[in-house]
Order: structure tokens, then C-alpha cells, then sequence
């Protein structure tokens, strides 16, 4: 999610389908690993980036770091330069995972404006993005398209008057749970581990600089109850999960789905869990969700990794 004010609004317009984005690079290091790390609190993966190196002998980056700088290259790229909303907020992205980014090495990211659509009072512009290191141009490593509501015609996002969200228990009935399965069969659960969203996290991850993000006053005049987090931080719980059961399939063969539901306070515990669809000869397809201690949800997503 992003802002960059609460002023008033501007439509992007359809001439913005086809825009070619400057392209960004990045370098993946040590220190910004480790920062990034921090940030979201993911205290397995070192233990695993350490199995790899002596495994493979290749030093591995997190797989969500590039959702980090997928979400700076929309909002800050040169050729969008005041053809954004001041105000918008991370709808849906959708990843194909072809290879992992190496700690020492140089990125670029590549893309442009797919399309810009309407519903609900609300534009949905989507961006697609294309990850490839910077020595190997030609071999994608990452591929996604990241969609970003705007536009809200003055009503603020925050506040949806009477509107049910669905929650956990809902979730995994209509996910066809089933309690007595046990993995890899269809219709058993997983849970992943619980985080808390605190403040000194949204500053680490979204900052400096103020924001929805760290500034709760902010996040007040837009209609939140106080600061809120990016939607990849809870995307980056469910693929510690997927992790845990894929491994490095999950960073070279494997294609994501996430849908943001409701915005995500800071303050709340969130804990992913997924419901196996399918799991065959061909790749093990997963539901998966992820909730706040009360049960509500704020992403709903769906994985497929190929078999190894």
C-alpha cells in the first residue's frame, strides 16, 4: 500500500495503458537483507538461506524482498510522476517465481501500465513488473503484476459501512477443509506461525519519510483507525509456510495469487493457513488465507509449485 498525501484526487485515465516504466536497479546485500529481515520478523530464514549455501553454494535473499521494491518502483517511478492518485493502497498481485535472487548481485526491474479499470467507484491500475539480474538480462527471475486501487472519488478507503468480511471459520468451509486429512492430502490445513504488526516494524519496512504506514495522523484523515501495514507483510507469513513445506521449489517453480481484502492495523496479531486443493504428479495447489487473532481475513490467496 502507499500514500503520498490526502489532498485532493487525480484520475489516471486511460492513457496510461501501455506506458513503459523507467526501468530501477537494486543491489541485494548483506545489510539489506539483514534490515529487510528485521523488518518482518522472519526468524527462520536464516537457518534455511544457511542449509542452502551448503547445499548449493549460493547465498539466497528472501523471495518477498522484491515485493519491497516492486511497491517503490510504482509509486516512485519517474514516468508516473504526477499521473497517480495521491492515495492508494495494494489491491491484488500476482507472481510467477522462475529463480532466486543472490545476496551480491545487481537487479533490475523492468515493466509497464497493463491496464487501467473501473468498478465500484474505484480505478484498478495494474502494473506489470519483470525481475531479472542485471548480468543475465534476458532470463527473468521473477515475474508479477501488481494492481493498485485508487481514485475513490472522496470516499475514504478505511471506513465501508455496514460490509461483512468473511472470516476464518467461513474461509476454511468454503476452502473444503477437512480435519481429518493429513498433508499432502486434499482438504488438510496448515498453520503457519503468529507475528504481531507492531509500530517499530511499519517504520523499519516503510519508511523513512511519513506515510500511512508510520504517520498516524495520517492514517486518521484517510479513514484508518491508526497506521496500517503493507499488504506483502502478511504475503511474506504465508510464504514462510510455504517454505517450510516446498523449500527452494517454492523460489524457482511456483506461481502466487494474492488478494487484499481488508486493510491490516497495526497492533494485530496475524497467523497464515492454507488448505491443500490438489496435490498430484504435476504440482501441489494450495488456498490459502491469512487472519488476525479475531479471525478476520485479510488476504486470500492461491499457490501452485510445481513437483519436484
Amino acid at each position: 500500500m502507499d500514500a503520498k498525501g490526502a489532498g485532493s484526487e487525480v484520475s489516471a485515465g486511460t492513457d496510461l495503458s501501455g506506458l513503459a516504466l523507467v526501468p530501477q536497479r537494486f543491489t541485494v546485500d548483506s545489510e539489506r537483507v539483514d534490515t529487510y529481515l528485521r523488518s518482518i520478523g522472519d526468524e527462520g530464514f536464516v537457518s534455511f538461506a544457511a542449509a542452502v549455501t551448503s547445499r548449493e553454494g549460493v547465498r539466497i535473499a528472501p523471495l518477498t524482498i522484491f515485493d519491497r521494491y516492486m511497491s517503490t518502483y510504482l509509486v516512485g517511478n519517474e514516468a508516473l510522476a504526477g499521473k497517480l492518485p495521491p492515495f492508494g493502497v495494494h489491491a491484488k498481485q500476482t507472481s510467477r517465481f522462475c529463480g532466486e535472487l543472490l545476496v551480491g548481485h545487481d537487479y533490475e526491474l523492468v515493466g509497464g501500465v497493463r491496464d487501467l479499470q473501473v468498478r465500484r467507484n474505484m480505478e484498478y491500475l495494474s502494473v506489470t513488473c519483470n525481475c531479472v539480474d542485471v548480468l543475465e538480462p534476458d532470463k527473468v527471475l521473477i515475474e508479477a503484476v501488481y494492481t493498485r486501487a485508487q481514485a475513490f472519488q472522496r470516499q475514504q478507503y478505511g471506513r465501508s459501512e455496514g460490509r461483512v468480511r468473511p472470516s476464518r471459520a467461513d474461509w476454511l468451509a468454503q476452502a473444503g477443509a477437512d480435519a481429518s486429512a493429513r498433508f499432502p492430502a486434499e482438504g488438510s490445513v496448515l498453520e503457519g506461525s503468529s507475528r504481531r504488526i507492531t509500530q517499530e516494524r511499519l517504520n523499519l519496512f516503510l519508511g523513512p519519510g511519513p506515510n500511512f504506514h508510520t504517520d498516524p495522523a495520517l492514517a486518521r484523515r484517510l479513514g484508518f483507525e491508526g497506521t496500517i501495514a503493507a499488504g506483502v507483510m502478511a504475503t511474506e507469513l504465508e510464504c514462510e509456510l510455504y517454505r517450510e513445506l516446498f523449500g527452494m521449489r517454492l523460489f524457482r517453480a511456483a506461481e502466487l495469487d494474492v488478494s487484499y481484502v481488508a486493510p491490516i492495523p497495526e497492533g494485530v496479531d496475524l497467523q497464515p493457513v492454507c488448505v491443500v486443493e490438489r496435490s498430484d504428479a504435476d504440482a501441489t495447489v494450495l488456498r490459502s488465507a491469512v487472519c488476525t487473532g479475531s479471525g478476520a481475513l485479510v488476504t486470500i490467496s492461491r499457490i501452485r509449485v510445481a513437483a519436484g
